[in-house]
């Protein structure tokens, strides 16, 4: 059993508190409107800029998402400033690339993993799968998913437990589309931290939920001192 770094995840929790560029937001995109958990989502993560439309007003809700894509619009939902003493480079991301800082940032974050060839493969579409995996890792819970089945079981296991992926139709393996990762991302937000408080004699991990610490009050806190 990998042990959780206590310290990656009060960095992400404490962290948000001082995210400062939340981006502007004129609420309703052309070709949501139809569906209505879609609306809902969409409207609140823009809001609090962590993702975005086209210009020409569209969601496009159908179309897939790349694995460097899904990094850039974590990454918004990590402060600026957060660093870390480690420092993950992939053999396939230039370090010119847009993408670049936000795959780095979240590999040293623990919150994505390359392959074993020391590529990240960026312009590949993310699988819901791989999807999964990043999110609940944002909330803190890679160590319990790890503990219960590991990739992807532990962390299909975890979303569901926790109502993400509540009345979304996948198979693992299927490329996302932005429909649904808005959709769990907005969930996301909703979902407690999950800390490692202590390992048992056997060396187990025993968590524990820190009560009303989530994205969304972090990140709605910010908001409205703006």
């Amino acid at each position: 059993m990998k042990k959780k770094n206590l310290k990656t995840i009060f960095a992400l929790a404490s962290g948000a508190v001082l995210l400062t560029a939340l981006s502007a937001f004129a609420e309703g995109y052309s070709d949501t409107e139809n569906d209505n958990s879609l609306t809902v989502s969409v409207n609140a993560l823009s809001r609090l800029g962590i993702i975005n439309g086209y210009e020409d007003g569209s969601f496009r809700p159908q179309n897939q998402l790349t694995r460097e894509e899904v990094c850039a619009m974590l990454s918004r939902m990590i402060p600026q400033g957060q660093s870390s003493v480690i420092t993950i480079d992939f053999g396939d991301v230039d370090k010119k690339s847009w993408s670049y800082g936000a795959i780095t940032k979240a590999a040293a974050l623990s919150i994505i993993d390359g392959y074993e060839d020391n590529t990240f493969k960026p312009y590949n579409n993310i699988s819901y799968q791989e999807y999964i995996k990043m999110i609940m890792s944002m909330a803190g819970y890679r160590a319990y998913a790890e503990d219960n089945g590991g990739y992807p079981d532990g962390y299909i296991k975890a979303a569901a437990e926790n109502k993400v992926t509540d009345g979304i139709e996948f198979d693992f393996e299927d490329d996302i589309t932005r429909r649904d990762a808005a959709v769990m991302l907005d969930r996301i937000l909703d979902v407690p931290f999950l800390l490692v408080s202590t390992y048992n004699v056997q060396g187990i991990s025993e968590f524990k939920v820190a009560d009303g610490l989530t994205y969304r009050r972090l990140l709605e806190s910010i908001r409205n001192l703006n």
